[in-house]
């Protein structure tokens, strides 16, 4: 470097003398050609190019990202570039300056919101409206509500359950039990309340009891006590009160008697003398009125009658004619009116025709049918309406069924079924 320094300030005191315009332009022309590529010596201005290369560059992506998500997003972004590099060469070197930023402001948003609005709304009410009407029973006769009782000597057990009877208000079912020497007396369902009455001839014995009436106006109880050849009356949970009657023939006196049957002004009791085929009444005490029948076949004849009933109306008496298989009806004071029913298993036939019973409103009477298992009922002239029963021990089915009775409504028909020691209840037609 120094060499070169020192040839150029020779050179120039050289030729200066001779030509100097001469010789200073060609020590420019020499220093320019020669000199070109060469570094530039510090300290020489002339021969230092400035270059200003300062690119300003403003990144700016504004990027605003606001997607509204209705499944498609929206996506806005708009990056701002700004480059202005600005060179400044004072020389004849133009370097050469290349700046190019490479910028990719890509900004990758995948706002890919996975909204999943599936609400599961299952509106399946399942309404069913099955209203169960349920009359109880189903109306029709013969439909088979329920039953007690069962053999024994306990408390609502029965040995040989013979009449039943209910009282005026509906409340209390009164049941001979026979070979108990008993009367026994439930709730219309069969809920045991008491009993009374024991084996003896004393006041308030019995013996072999067959018959059961309840006075509707007092509600006195009348038991037929049959093997003491009497009558004997007693309040509603069984204190005695009185009694009539003796064995025999005469007016007043029974021959194995077997009903009993109160008109519904409770001023006359009629009672079948089933030894004595007859029927005699009597005052609500025991005052003999009358007596009708005499043993045969014949109209108004009789041949062991059993089972009896009196219409609420007091105006006609219905008799179970038992070995003529037949019922008689006759007024009050035993005139002959009429009769039905002959000896078979058909409809309006009977085999020993046993208890009767009427309802309140006089339109059915119903029989029990005891040799066919069964109850029948018909108008209160006789003819047939229906009947429902057969053997067996099963509900609703009788094994000797005897007696029966209805409650005042007339809606419920109570049977004494004797061989299967139960009182069996139905809703009656």
């Amino acid at each position: 470097m120094g060499t070169i320094r020192a040839g150029r300030w020779v050179l120039k005191l050289r030729v200066l003398g001779f030509i100097s315009l001469f010789a200073g332009a060609v020590l420019l022309t020499i220093s320019c050609s020669g000199k070109k590529n060469s570094p530039t010596a510090p300290g020489n201005p002339a021969d230092t190019p400035t270059i200003t290369s300062t690119p300003t560059m403003t990144l700016s992506p504004t990027a605003t990202l606001s997607p509204t998500i209705t499944s498609s997003p929206t996506k806005t972004g708009t990056p701002t570039q700004t480059l202005s590099p600005t060179i400044t060469a004072t020389s004849t070197p133009t370097p050469s300056v290349t700046k190019t930023p490479t910028i990719t402001p890509t900004p990758t948003i995948t706002p890919t919101p996975t909204i999943t609005l599936s609400p599961t709304v299952t509106l399946s009410p399942t309404i069913t409206l099955t209203p169960t009407v349920t009359t109880t029973p189903t109306p029709g006769p013969g439909n088979y509500y329920g039953q007690w009782g069962s053999g024994g000597t306990g408390n609502g057990d029965f040995s040989y359950p013979e009449m039943v009877a209910i009282n005026a208000a509906g409340t209390t079912v009164y049941v001979v039990d026979e070979a108990n020497n008993r009367i026994e007396y439930f709730s219309p369902t069969g809920t045991y309340l008491g009993q009374f009455g024991t084996r003896g001839s004393a006041d308030g014995n019995l013996l072999a009891p067959y018959g059961v009436a309840v006075d509707s106006t007092s509600a006195t109880i009348y038991v037929v006590d049959s093997a003491n050849a009497r009558m004997e009356y007693f309040s509603p949970t069984g204190t005695y009160l009185g009694q009539w009657g003796a064995e025999g023939t005469a007016n007043g006196d029974f021959n194995t008697p077997f009903a009993a049957a109160i008109n519904s002004a409770g001023t006359t009791i009629y009672v079948s003398d089933q030894g004595a085929n007859r029927v005699q009444y009597f005052t609500p005490t025991g005052t003999y009125l009358g007596q009708w029948g005499a043993y045969g076949t014949a109209n108004g004849y009789f041949q062991f009658p059993e089972g009896i009933a009196v219409n609420n109306a007091g105006t006609t008496v219905y008799v179970g004619d038992a070995s003529n298989n037949r019922i008689q009806y006759f007024s009050p004071t035993g005139t002959y009116l009429g009769q039905w029913g002959t000896n078979g298993s058909g409809n309006g036939e009977f085999v020993g025709v046993n208890g009767v019973a009427i309802n309140n409103a006089g339109t059915t009477v119903y029989v029990a049918d005891n040799g066919n298992n069964r109850i029948q009922y018909f108008t209160p002239t006789g003819t047939y309406l229906g009947q429902w029963g057969s053997y067996g021990t099963g509900a609703g089915f009788f094994d000797d069924p005897l007696g029966v009775s209805l409650d005042s409504g007339g809606t419920t028909i109570y049977v004494g079924d004797q061989d299967n020691n139960r009182v069996d209840y139905f809703r009656a037609y």
